[in-house]
């Protein structure tokens, strides 16, 4: 029994039900290789929709041109630049003009998840403004907040142009079949009643993630005890 498959950090080499999202990222990323100039993209959807696999999967395929962030881990607008510049200047603006130097030369698209976790939000996105006037890459970006286009400056909204890309909850027989190849992967299964349980708070919460969570607690733990696996929903949505 391999529990690794039901954590965060296994991404899976077959996205479940996410086809149209990826072949909307894939062609604004060809659509640069082609012609130099690709579309932005807001990648939107609640906690739980697949939006960090999906984004991390697409990484992969693309084998380096792709640089990938997230503002869980750098919350600054300088922190992101030198983690997806390679570079490590002190100083915001030298930071800045050296990687569009670089982007010049060996260009790669980005894409910065959890982009509304990180704290100089405005500063970023006018950073990112300058990046896509100077070079025309790909700026995709990700976010749990509906509304995030509305809150930009006109100017940034006006010449990054985002594109909305969808990320609609799972139904309860896709978060079924997801949660049933988890469960194969790792050589082990759940007995009918907890899974049925653990997708009907899954889709309560509208979240693949806590379905993931939910099956790693009852395997580690080996507790199938249904007031346990409610109290450890409960807990686990609250630090989520």
């Amino acid at each position: 029994m391999n529990l690794r498959y039901l954590t965060e950090s296994y991404i899976p080499e077959n996205i479940l039900f996410r086809d149209k999202q990826i072949e909307q990222i894939s062609k604004s990323i060809e659509a640069y290789k082609r012609n130099g100039k690709g579309y932005n993209l807001l990648i939107r959807g609640t906690s739980g929709t697949g939006k960090t696999a999906t984004l991390q999967h697409i990484s992969q395929q693309y084998n380096g041109f792709i640089k990938y962030v997230s503002g869980i881990n750098y919350k600054n607008w300088t922190y992101i630049l030198r983690e997806l510049s390679g570079l490590d200047y002190r100083y915001g603006d030298v930071l800045l003009k050296e990687y569009l130097k670089r982007l010049n030369q060996n260009p790669h698209a980005i894409i910065i998840d959890e982009i509304s976790k990180v704290t100089d939000l405005k500063i970023l996105m006018q950073k990112l403004n300058a990046v896509y006037r100077a070079t025309q890459i790909p700026i995709i970006i990700a976010s749990n907040n509906i509304h995030f286009i509305e809150g930009l400056e006109n100017d940034v909204r006006l010449t990054l142009f985002f594109q909305p890309v969808e990320f609609e909850p799972y139904s309860i027989e896709e978060l079924r079949q997801i949660l049933n190849e988890r469960l194969k992967l790792c050589e082990v299964d759940l007995p009918e009643e907890i899974k049925n349980l653990i997708i009907a708070i899954s889709k309560r919460e509208n979240s693949a993630r806590i379905l993931l969570e939910l099956a790693y607690y009852c395997l580690d733990n080996n507790d199938f005890d249904i007031a346990s696996i409610h109290a450890y929903a409960e807990k686990y949505k609250d630090t989520d």
